[in-house]
């Protein structure tokens, strides 16, 4: 299936859009036939020189705050609203991401800002972490990028007493202490303080 396909239903659906019968449409109209070119081809027209002007401009971290900002902030709030809780979920994905990648370009934008076509790649991504699709970005880079960075390590109950990060060349008398200790901090710290009890 070729891309023109896919993007065919996309098409025909904008073109039933821009037919409905309100001012949008009327103003349309009313241009189609002056130029005698199809209101569908306008509009096309006028998306494709504004990702032109877009893709060659400063302007486009602000056009990218706006879009990855705004409607996010829309739906969420309409999530709230709502009664289903898939919805809620989705959307706070979203926003955990998106201050992930805030919080990382901080760091690295002076290095981000040499690379062409990054503020269009940037948009882009933002655009699939917001997309109503079940794996969308935002699922995916939670899954695989935040949730990773973000675990908790030793966390109580893990760890104890028997499991390789554990010591177990505490002397007797240390053991109780060394199995407190695994308990409630973890491994590491366990094997840190049997290590200098023992001394």
């Amino acid at each position: 299936m070729s891309l023109k396909d896919k993007l065919k239903p996309y098409v025909e659906q904008l073109d039933k859009e821009l037919h409905r019968n309100n001012k949008v449409g009327e103003y349309l109209g009313q241009a189609e036939k002056m130029t005698g070119v199809k209101r569908l081809n306008m509009v096309l027209g006028v998306i494709g020189v504004v990702l032109l002007v877009f893709l060659f401009t400063f302007g486009s971290e602000l056009v990218i705050n706006v879009v990855a900002f705004v409607y996010p902030a829309y739906r969420s709030v309409r999530a709230i609203e709502s009664e289903a809780k898939d919805d809620d979920t989705q959307w706070l994905l979203y926003w955990v991401v998106y201050s992930y990648l805030h919080f990382v370009e901080f760091f690295i934008d002076i290095i981000l800002w040499w690379f062409p076509f990054y503020y269009t790649f940037k948009l882009l991504l933002c655009v699939w972490c917001m997309a109503p699709i079940k794996q969308n970005g935002s699922k995916v880079l939670y899954e695989n990028v935040v949730k990773p960075r973000g675990q908790i390590r030793g966390r109580a109950g893990q760890n104890r007493k028997g499991t390789p990060g554990h010591d177990q060349k505490c002397e007797p008398r240390l053991a109780t202490e060394c199995e407190r200790l695994s308990a409630t901090e973890g491994c590491v710290q366990c094997a840190r303080t049997c290590r200098s009890l023992q001394r």
